[in-house]
């Protein structure tokens, strides 16, 4: 895949389960040159208080505020890890920004063999 690839990041709203619950779990939907994952953002947001087309919550309550400002937040961290893949030379996918938003290891890193592997 092409260093310059398509990148997109959505914030998409996903009723719980439990359909009682008066609330939506967000996640962030990552595309890298059609290739796309979600990464579940931890937070709800109160049922239609979000608004997906603008990928923000409108009006001026304390919950819509701290939503947005989160939003901005994660947003600009997946576009920083973007970046640090570019400055690093190395192939920028879904599965890589991913990997480095949860803070696990890139997938193309050699890991230290285990005992029992050895």
């Amino acid at each position: 895949m092409a260093k310059h690839a398509t990148f997109n990041v959505l914030i998409v709203p996903r009723a719980k389960r439990n359909a009682k619950q008066q609330s939506e779990k967000l996640y962030a939907r990552i595309t890298v040159g059609g290739e796309r994952l979600e990464i579940s953002l931890g937070r709800d947001v109160s049922s239609g208080l979000f608004n997906p087309k603008s990928q923000w919550c409108p009006g001026k309550t304390k919950e819509a505020r701290l939503t947005n400002e989160f939003i901005t937040i994660i947003k600009s961290d997946l576009n920083e890890i973007r970046k640090e893949l570019l400055v690093e030379g190395k192939e920028v996918t879904a599965g890589f920004i991913k990997a480095r938003y949860k803070g696990l290891p890139d997938p193309d890193e050699n890991k230290n063999p285990t005992l029992l592997e050895l």
